[in-house]
């Protein structure tokens, strides 16, 4: 949207030209689609071809990283990537497109506003974006990312419509190179907007992938209680119950063998159960681990109770939270599952709060054990250990020749594992982020070409005034400087609210907020512009009032 906006305008006056020269505005639009759409197919197929080799490169790497790697045929990646692009590119070329078609003749001659057509803008643009999420979701899908789309768009516009307000205040109080500087970040305000949004998204992302993530699983790690489970035993059987207890006691470790079964729910008050949330069609579709115990875990709390629970005559169910709000389960209901072919029938007496990133042995239903009915039982135990990797390696391998079938899951190699992965899924989306990173400051650079000439006007005006040199030197640089600060702010922010919102929400951990994430936003992104602004504008600042003059005439 910014590269159009500063590269389409350039051919109005051919347009006007050729309206004046006797074009119809049909063949002006159709002449002009066809270019327009020969440029995105060009764009498009260059894309698709870097995409392509540096993926092509990049796959022996890839292949170490991930098991299973291969490289699919390409035709159909590359046919997605034209068809995408070509849409993105006409879904934010439609307004001005729409706009340029409508040029008069008098354009030739004196500047003049050509008829606004707000309604064909957003029918164009509209239709376009329909057709790349129609592309890339499934349609049923579509309406609502639309829907959120507009809503987010909306937002991120009010916040950088405040940031500009925000910047209008503090030009009045501020004086010399610095308030030139504001006012030059301020001169558009619909760039000053699109700037801030699609730099700030960029860079959120980025942070996103590489230090958000890094930090939520540290700080999960850390908020985790002292001496938490770190090794769990699965699979123990009745007869390797005893000997596994005393080896257990040989350790020092204070660790209980839960009898568990695996069953399936299949009926609630004794009809089928039917859902159509995909998450309860996965439960319902495959067995779960039940607990066998007389006594509710002590670190489950329990929200509701029902009265009178030992007047029942089936044998009684407990079951998690979450369990009991996806099925509308209500206390007194009647739960049957299917145990290796034999259905048993519970009464719920109650509801668990059950804390699952505590790494304690946690269960979605615990039923009561019942002398009327024989189960498959097999035990499972958790426990912390300060063990080293050695020792815990060399008791692995005497427990699995002591123990056959009984598997020993280690917790901090599953935790490493996991972030060995999301290191490597993070690595992979940050490269491609930080290409787009660059690709927008390649079009930040076609912007400040696009709009030189007005900026070196200001400066032979400044010079001619008395300004010295490093006054214009302060207030060329600086403009891009404050451009990065204000988009690293926004995406730090972003981050930091993001970083937040999953620590609370999915985590269930305290907000740990991190002054490194604002840090490393900040830096990052105003050195970033600052270099871009050296490369671009440096030549410029270093030429006399004369020089300025002669390089706004040529």
């Amino acid at each position: 949207l910014i590269a159009s906006r500063f590269y389409l305008p350039q051919w109005r006056k051919q347009l006007a030209l050729m309206r004046a020269l006797g074009m119809t505005q049909g063949q002006l639009a159709r002449l002009f689609a066809a270019q327009l759409t020969l440029l995105a197919l060009f764009a498009s197929s260059l894309g698709v071809l870097l995409g392509q080799g540096l993926f092509a490169l990049s796959s022996d790497y890839l292949a170490t990283l991930f098991a299973h790697f291969r490289w699919a045929v390409p035709w159909s990646s590359s046919l997605m990537g034209l068809i995408s692009a070509s849409l993105v590119f006409w879904a934010f070329s439609w307004p001005i497109f729409v706009k340029l078609v409508h040029t008069p003749p008098q354009q030739v001659f004196r500047a003049v506003t050509p008829p606004q057509a707000l309604w064909l803008s957003v029918l164009g643009s509209g239709s376009a974006l329909m057709g790349l999420l129609g592309l890339l979701l499934p349609w049923h899908l579509v309406a609502w990312t639309l829907v959120a789309l507009v809503l987010v768009s909306s937002l991120l516009w009010l916040v950088a419509t405040a940031v500009l307000w925000g910047l209008s205040k503090g030009q009045t109080i501020s004086s010399g190179w610095f308030a030139i500087a504001l006012a030059n970040v301020r001169r558009d305000p619909l760039l000053f907007r699109l700037q801030l949004i699609a730099f700030g998204l960029v860079l959120y992302l980025l942070l996103l992938m590489t230090l958000v993530q890094q930090q939520l699983l540290a700080h999960w790690q850390v908020s985790l209680p002292p001496e938490s489970p770190n090794v769990f035993v699965v699979n123990v059987q009745p007869e390797q119950r005893d000997n596994l207890q005393q080896q257990l006691q040989t350790l020092s470790v204070n660790a209980e063998l839960i009898p568990m079964v695996r069953a399936r729910l299949t009926q609630l008050n004794d009809q089928p159960m039917i859902s159509d949330s995909p998450r309860a069609k996965r439960l319902l579709d495959r067995e779960a681990n039940l607990a066998v115990l007389d006594v509710l875990p002590a670190h489950n709390r329990v929200i509701k109770t029902l009265e009178n629970a030992k007047d029942n005559a089936l044998p009684s169910v407990s079951v998690e939270q979450g369990i009991a709000e996806l099925f509308n389960i209500q206390l007194g209901n009647t739960l049957t599952f299917d145990i290796v072919g034999q259905s048993a029938s519970y009464v719920v007496t109650s509801v668990r709060e059950v804390q699952w990133q505590s790494l304690q042995a946690n269960f979605f239903f615990i039923i009561q054990p019942s002398a009327a009915l024989e189960l498959p039982l097999t035990y499972l135990s958790s426990f912390y250990t300060q063990l080293g990797l050695v020792e815990q390696t060399q008791l692995k391998q005497r427990w699995q020749a002591d123990f056959p079938g009984v598997m020993w899951i280690d917790v901090q190699q599953l935790i490493d594992q996991v972030r060995t992965l999301m290191q490597q899924a993070s690595m992979a989306v940050s490269l491609l982020t930080l290409f787009t990173l660059v690709a927008s400051i390649l079009v930040l650079l076609a912007s400040t070409k696009a709009s030189q000439d007005a900026r070196l006007r200001q400066w032979l005006v400044l010079r001619t005034l008395g300004a010295n040199q490093r006054q214009i030197r302060l207030i060329g640089l600086g403009e891009y400087v404050l451009l990065g600060l204000l988009t690293g702010l926004f995406a730090s922010s972003l981050a930091s609210l993001t970083s937040a919102l999953m620590s609370v929400y999915w985590l269930k951990i305290p907000v740990s907020l991190s002054p490194s994430l604002w840090l490393v936003g900040l830096v990052f992104s105003s050195s970033s512009l600052l270099l871009m602004a050296w490369l671009t504008q440096s030549s410029y600042l270093k030429l006399h009032p004369r020089q300025l003059a002669q390089a706004i005439e040529d």
